[in-house]
């Protein structure tokens, strides 16, 4: 079976790495064969996360490379979309540009429709407030990482849903076997310069945490600059040293807004940090709550008395934590594994083939 992906990014962007790259060698072995086509290129995003102006010109480059990628799509099964082909052109360069009679699976791992309907220019949430359940319903199949976008795609009347959590490639990640002590309990943040800006939620708690100096935070991929309003220690993040760094730290964390489109997000951060055996502290947002099993495998915090109580907790009871780190660990092999992702992901595939005949 051959499909065409048309995904957004290149390896740097962890959509495209978590929702399809890293399945296409699982995907090949069921026999499923994947020829992809990148939106946005490396040079792109790296520009984006300097906050270059010289973006402007990858992007329009990155627009004419789609244009002539869907005109010379070749021969194929069906199409793979991430999120949408075009993103803010309107619907119909989206569901007009492919044959009706070609299936298209689009996959979502965050709920991208905010982005137009609650735009604050009323102009976009007029011409695309609308624009992502028109892809959904002329899809075959809607994958989704979460409940939160697979209701939209429900109101959207998409024909068929697929749920199918991010996930991790467990055998990448190892688990720290010793309990450091003595030392300052490392608290960690993994991401980008652009995510960076949800620790302002929980600035106030890292900043008083901080103040104790029982702890120290570290952030990896974000920026090293920042006056975040609290003192950390930045480590650059690479796909072939992530691991290592977060191996360095004594739990994660990952503060969100309880806003509409955080509601959206599929808790990646979490399951890096479990799949390192990692303790966690996350904002009850979204598929958070549903990840964090508070007083197993990690704690949930609303308020900032509750951010420094429950790292304190940790930083304070290190078997504890490392406990709660083998809970983590385990969960992310029982439910959210890429292998056991790969399955469902061919199971779709294969149903594609099954409707045609």
């Amino acid at each position: 079976m051959k499909i065409l992906l048309f995904s957004k990014y290149g390896e740097l962007g962890a959509s495209s790495r978590l929702r399809s790259y890293q399945f296409l060698p699982l995907l090949e072995k069921a026999g499923i064969h994947v020829e992809r086509r990148l939106l946005f290129d490396d040079l792109y995003l790296n520009r984006r996360y300097d906050g270059s102006w010289l973006v402007v010109g990858p992007l329009i480059s990155a627009y004419f490379r789609r244009f002539r990628q869907v005109l010379s799509r070749g021969d194929h099964d069906a199409v793979w979309v991430e999120k949408e082909l075009f993103p803010w052109l309107p619907q119909f360069m989206d569901t007009y540009v492919l044959p009706r009679s070609l299936p298209v699976v689009v996959d979502y791992d965050d709920a991208i429709f905010h982005k137009y309907d609650r735009h604050s220019n009323p102009l976009v949430r007029a011409l695309l407030g609308k624009k992502i359940d028109g892809i959904m319903r002329r899809a075959s199949t809607v994958n989704v990482g979460n409940e939160y976008i697979a209701a939209r795609a429900r109101a959207a009347g998409a024909k068929k849903i697929r749920v199918i959590p991010t996930s991790i490639d467990t055998s990448r990640y190892s688990v720290r076997t010793s309990v450091r002590s003595g030392s300052p309990f490392s608290i960690g943040w993994i991401g980008t310069p652009y995510t960076s800006r949800y620790l302002r939620e929980i600035a106030p708690a890292l900043r008083a945490l901080v103040n104790t100096g029982r702890v120290k935070i570290v952030l990896i991929g974000g920026p090293s600059d920042a006056d975040l309003g609290f003192e950390f220690e930045a480590l650059q993040w690479t796909e072939e040293t992530e691991i290592e760094s977060l191996q360095t730290l004594d739990c994660g964390i990952m503060p969100l807004p309880d806003n509409p489109f955080e509601r959206g997000k599929c808790g990646y951060k979490l399951l890096q940090y479990m799949g390192c055996g990692l303790p966690v502290v996350a904002s009850p947002v979204g598929v958070n709550s549903q990840i964090v099993h508070a007083g197993r495998n990690g704690f949930l915090a609303n308020t900032e008395e509750e951010w420094v109580e429950s790292l304190l907790y940790l930083a304070a009871n290190r078997e504890s934590a490392a406990s709660m780190g083998r809970s983590g660990r385990r969960l992310v092999e029982e439910s959210y594994s890429s292998s056991r992702a790969a399955s469902d992901l061919a199971d779709v595939f294969h149903s594609l083939r099954c409707e045609k005949a």
